[in-house]
């Protein structure tokens, strides 16, 4: 519990200081490195689905399931923030990774 605590301080203390120092409000720089955490996240997904997809599928069975995983609670909830907040200058990105655009595992074409 108390080192929960000091890790959530040192972590505002972090923050704080990277705005203030690139003179951007905190909860941006804290949405960029969220953004960053969830690039690696997802980098580590794509390469364990191509090894295990069928293993994947059944022991997360979404992306969201994963990135709950392997998110820390604090950040997770941040995501659900952020999903739910109205973003008035957000617009779709074309190919970015989307928990309904997995690939399906390919069909085993070799008869038994």
């Amino acid at each position: 519990m108390i080192w929960t605590l000091h890790k959530r301080a040192a972590k505002a203390a972090f923050m704080s200081t990277a705005a203030a120092l690139m003179g951007r409000h905190a909860d941006r720089v804290r949405q960029q490195r969220l953004l960053g955490q969830i690039d690696r996240v997802i980098s580590r997904l794509k390469q364990a689905h191509s090894l295990h997809p069928a293993w994947l599928k059944q022991q997360y069975g979404t992306l969201d399931g994963y990135l709950k995983c392997h998110l820390s609670a604090d950040d997770w909830q941040y995501v659900l923030q952020i999903r739910q907040a109205e973003l008035p200058n957000e617009r779709p990105v074309p190919g970015r990774f989307r928990a309904d655009n997995i690939p399906a595992p390919a069909p085993n074409l070799v008869s038994q």
